[in-house]
């Protein structure tokens, strides 16, 4: 019988994420005598730092439903934290060198906070769910995923040399977690109708991209407009979906293309193909 916890296969995944890890280089852009006045670019990479710094908030919740009890996944979070936490400081400096100051941006950190004292029993309930690791995991892999294709697009734009190996960088690093999530995420739904059934309804019901509940519904669409609105960008966000519907169990998920009809962010129909699928 398989075990519970496939602890001789988690070990291996963080073993291989261990060995490449640290804090991304940006000494760089202090160097750089690159400014404009482009503050919606600004405003996005500001956005982005504070949504990478909310990752401690994020702690707080994986904490509550017991995701951290695992020892492999209480190893990796810790380092994700440090890495998280500097890809913030990086973002925000980026931010001001693109004419944006960080008061100009208000979030729903105050009532979102107050919300989750009342929440807090509902997580806790969901602590004893069958496939909670299964489901974080899931989702870490969904917000890595939309993470590093964010950055990817970001730096494509920039006309700064420096800007655009930061970038580059820190969706290199996000492509690491979202590594790791994905193959997590895979040996806790494998052999587990359960976990399948409950990270299934989880997701379905409850995903919605990173940063929404920070900045809230409609302002989250208006600041990253410029590149929602960016049909290759949205097909690239198509990724989500078949990443999720690789994973077993979770075929036939489409949350991504869900969000984006929703909004009317137009992309191009993934065509169909099996085999793996590139995040980059």
């Amino acid at each position: 019988m398989r075990q519970l916890l496939p602890t001789t296969e988690l070990r291996t995944l963080v073993d291989a994420y261990t060995s490449d890890w640290g804090p991304v280089a940006w000494k760089g852009l202090k160097a750089s005598d690159f400014h404009c006045d482009d503050r919606a670019t600004g405003q996005m990479l500001y956005a982005l730092a504070m949504i990478e710094a909310d990752s401690l908030t994020m702690r707080r919740r994986i904490s509550v439903i017991g995701a951290d009890r695992v020892q492999e996944l209480l190893e990796f979070i810790t380092i994700w934290l440090a890495e998280e936490g500097e890809h913030s400081r990086a973002l925000t400096y980026m931010s001001a060198m693109h004419g944006f100051e960080s008061r100009d941006l208000s979030t729903r950190a105050t009532t979102r906070d107050l919300r989750t004292l009342f929440t807090r029993p509902m997580l806790y309930a969901v602590r004893g769910l069958r496939g909670i690791c299964a489901a974080y995991c899931t989702l870490g892999a969904m917000q890595e995923l939309v993470a590093l294709t964010t950055y990817h697009h970001l730096a494509n734009r920039t006309e700064s040399v420096e800007v655009h190996d930061v970038l580059k960088a820190i969706a290199r690093q996000e492509s690491h977690h979202m590594r790791f999530y994905r193959g997590a995420a895979e040996l806790f739904l494998m052999d587990s109708r359960a976990a399948q059934r409950n990270t299934r309804m989880l997701i379905t019901r409850l995903w919605q991209p990173p940063g929404r509940d920070l900045l809230g519904t409609g302002k989250f669409e208006r600041i990253f407009g410029p590149i929602l609105t960016d049909r290759e960008y949205a097909t690239n966000m198509l990724k989500v979906d078949r990443v999720v519907k690789s994973l077993p169990g979770l075929d036939g998920v489409n949350v991504m293309a869900r969000y984006l009809d929703s909004h009317d962010f137009r992309y191009d129909a993934p065509q169909r193909a099996g085999g793996e699928v590139t995040v980059g």
